[in-house]
């Protein structure tokens, strides 16, 4: 199955081959469930579709379906679609279901409430019953993507699965995000009756696959420059998707001497959209808080973040760990970072200039009143434009503080009690708390 694999399964060969193995044993009639989890776009979709192919070229009959955040309230809609449990069906069993389902055919009168009550158990035995028929007729595989978004009745139908798939030829697969959370998808994975499913967690892909994928799409492995754009993807397959297809759409990638380069970068605003609209699953206040992030700089800590955003840290827990669930930001020491620089960088790119000035000046004031290096506080300063301009004051006159070690290169005056920068364009005051 690897080597059949299209690009958007590149580096996921270890994955495959345990899928197929999983599928040969279901054929077998040793059912078994398999869920497959990680971060938007990391691949989870394009893995379970050749997961289908495959099943499909073993003989076996194939469910898919996925849920709708839209449906979410709707009982049973994530399971029905991927049955086709439709009264206009050709199949007499579909049309037994879906009758139960509208409230005909309920065996008695309104059928019993199993949990909450609006979960009829005449329309769970119908769907099970419907699986054991498709199951007698040879063996399944059932695909439902987006599981973080299937309504609970839906789940109740796969727990009860999950006691008898043992004992049938059928496969479940079933992909979701790690955010939001959801109970109901905690509790499948935990098994029932000391049968725990399989597990896949899709992490980011290996260099060497980055460079395949890179080269798939291009039609050349990537130069040094476009290489380093595509590394700010952090081995998502579907960022570095969207950033060649945003690129080769403005016409900025040339191939020349058998490698394909960019020169500059400028996100295309298709690419702004597009990664805009992978973040929609967040909360707003963990969107808001990234987008505060972003001009913060690729690490920033927490203190920070809560201060510029003029709240306590405790009140930021919530989002920032929305955010690192969701595999947007990650640890770095003392610090949080963006996993994925291009997305901090179209955060940052995305807002008006006025806004990164105004949380550049924030942040510098908020380094200097916590006594951080000079450097640190004077990079915020000169992003937002304040440094050597209105309002600026170089503060009285002092001797250097040898614990805030200047930039670089800068040198120490005593007039003025100032460090300056080599062309002389650029005072920082020994005192900060000036600003």
């Amino acid at each position: 199955m690897p080597h059949s694999a299209p690009h958007g399964c590149v580096g996921r060969a270890p994955q495959l081959e345990r899928i197929a193995r999983l599928l040969e044993h279901a054929a077998a009639g040793h059912g078994q469930a398999l869920f497959v989890h990680g971060e938007p776009g990391i691949g989870k979709t394009a893995l379970v579709a050749e997961a289908a192919r495959h099943a499909g070229r073993l003989g076996m009959q194939v469910l898919t379906g996925a849920a709708e955040e839209i449906e979410r309230c709707l009982p049973f809609s994530a399971f029905s679609g991927c049955l086709g449990g439709d009264a206009a069906s050709a199949d007499p069993r579909r049309v037994r279901v879906a009758h139960v389902l509208s409230g005909e055919g309920r065996l008695g009168a309104a059928g019993v409430s199993a949990g909450p009550s609006w979960v009829d158990f005449a329309t769970v035995e119908a769907f099970l019953g419907l699986v054991d028929e498709l199951c007698a007729a040879g063996p399944v595989l059932m695909v439902l993507d987006d599981l973080h978004w299937a309504d609970a009745a839906s789940l109740l139908i796969l727990r009860r699965l999950q006691r008898v798939m043992a004992q049938l030829p059928l496969m479940l697969i079933g992909a979701y995000r790690t955010v939001p959370r959801v109970a109901a998808l905690a509790e499948l994975r935990a098994g029932s009756d000391g049968v725990r499913p399989a597990e896949l967690s899709l992490g980011p892909l290996e260099p060497s696959a980055v460079t395949a994928l890179v080269t798939d799409l291009v039609g050349a492995p990537p130069g040094t420059a476009l290489a380093a754009r595509v590394a700010e993807a952090a081995g998502n397959p579907l960022y570095i998707s969207e950033l060649i297809t945003a690129l080769d759409r403005e016409s900025a990638i040339t191939v020349r001497a058998g490698a394909a380069e960019v020169s500059g970068f400028t996100a295309p605003a298709s690419l702004a959209d597009a990664l805009v609209h992978r973040l929609s699953f967040l909360s707003e206040d963990a969107r808001h808080l990234l987008r505060v992030a972003a001009v913060l700089g690729s690490r920033f800590a927490v203190s920070l973040l809560a201060k510029v955003l003029g709240r306590g840290v405790g009140d930021v827990l919530a989002p920032v760990m929305e955010a690192v669930e969701a595999g947007v930001l990650t640890g770095a020491g003392e610090q949080l970072a963006f996993r994925h620089d291009l997305i901090r960088r179209v955060l940052h790119d995305a807002q008006p200039r006025s806004v990164r000035v105004t949380v550049h000046q924030e942040a510098g004031r908020a380094l200097a009143e916590a006594g951080a290096p000079v450097e640190r506080i004077a990079e915020h300063l000169l992003n937002s434009g304040t440094a050597g301009g209105p309002g600026w004051s170089p503060g009285p006159p002092g001797r250097p503080d040898r614990s805030r070690p200047a930039p670089r290169n800068w040198q120490w005056t005593c007039s003025g009690g100032a460090w300056h920068s080599p062309d002389r364009t650029t005072r920082w005051p020994a005192r900060c708390g000036c600003i």
